[in-house]
């Protein structure tokens, strides 16, 4: 939203900036961005959720923005433009469902449409996907059929990693959930499961666990010879986030009849549509990349922890350094892609 903040003036950057409650406008006052702070502070956790989570913020227009606001937009936020034809309508939406299908990984159908494609019409995109990749792997010889319960208590078959290692535990008397951490092979980033102990809810879990204090949670964890159980699955989801925005307040980036670009295009446009599409995969291969390490279910002698994720749990990947969430699921029903 930052990057369309800089892109606005007048009462639309007002309204917007008031919702973000971001007074940091060196951005826009500085050409050299050496010097300029606010710059250095975005363009870092930018491109430390793009290492995290391989994201992009690109949008879509009849037109190219202007070349002072090129720097900001590609420097800064490294948001990538796509020029489409509106004599070619038809060229123009296959060339953008074929470009969004690439880069998630995933096949996506039809997200764009002719009918969407308007000279005044500006499109956003923001696209991320994640493949686990941790430290150490599950091994893919060890997955067996097993049983999990969804959130309505139905029994299902899914395919259950397995593997014993050493893990960070946070297991504290008297929570009502467990959380398993497991360091990515990016070691800046770490993987949490959150389990609800039997009985509670995910929603109860996520009623009482603060996300910003993910990182308290990581302190207050110990090492332990564990037996991880966890299901493979795959989230890949398509979120429009107008209506969502709109709800926060943020109206004016929406209507025709504002002057809402004039900083950076040479006509007037507005935002009809700011969608976002996921793809969060976990499963034993981890990246393209030979994994570092694989865990077998021999390698603890003692009696290991046993941390088995048999019904719903929470999944975040996270910054220990900087505190930061980039990512986070529900998943009730790990069969569900």
């Amino acid at each position: 939203m930052n990057a369309i903040k800089h892109g606005l003036h007048g009462i639309s950057y007002s309204q917007l900036s008031r919702v973000l409650m971001d007074e940091d406008d060196d951005i826009n006052a500085k050409i050299h961005f050496g010097i300029s702070k606010g710059s250095k502070r975005v363009s870092l956790l930018r491109s430390r959720a793009q290492e995290a989570s391989n994201s992009r913020f690109l949008f879509f227009s009849s037109d190219y923005i202007h070349e002072k606001f090129t720097p900001i937009s590609g420097t800064v936020f490294d948001l990538q433009e796509y020029k489409f034809n509106i004599k070619n309508a038809t060229q123009s939406v296959h060339e953008m469902n074929e470009w969004l299908s690439g880069w998630v990984q995933e096949p996506i159908g039809t997200i764009f449409h002719e009918s969407i494609l308007c000279a005044d019409r500006l499109i956003f995109m923001y696209t991320f996907k994640f493949h686990a990749d941790w430290i150490t792997n599950f091994d893919p010889k060890l997955t067996k059929n097993e049983t999990f319960y969804d959130d309505k208590g139905k029994k299902l078959i899914v395919s259950m990693m397995n593997q014993k290692s050493k893990n960070r535990i946070y297991d504290s008397p008297g929570s009502k959930f467990r959380i398993l951490f497991k360091t990515c092979q990016e070691g800046r980033y770490h993987s949490a499961v959150v389990l609800p102990n039997e009985g509670t809810s995910v929603q109860e879990v996520l009623n009482r666990l603060p996300i910003n204090q993910i990182v308290t949670y990581y302190k207050n964890s110990a090492f332990k010879e564990a037996h991880v159980k966890m299901p493979k699955f795959k989230i890949f989801a398509r979120t429009d986030l107008v209506e969502t925005l709109k709800l926060f307040g943020i109206t004016y980036i929406f209507e025709r009849n504002q002057l809402n670009f004039r900083k950076i295009m040479n006509h007037n446009v507005f935002i009809g549509n700011i969608t976002q599409i996921s793809n969060l995969v976990v499963d034993e291969t981890g990246s393209t990349e030979p994994s570092p390490t694989k865990a077998r279910v021999d390698q603890a002698k003692s009696t290991p922890y046993e941390f088995y994720v048999k019904r719903p749990f929470l999944f975040f990947v996270f910054s220990y350094a900087i505190n930061i969430v980039y990512i986070s699921a529900v998943v009730t029903n790990p069969n569900d892609a």
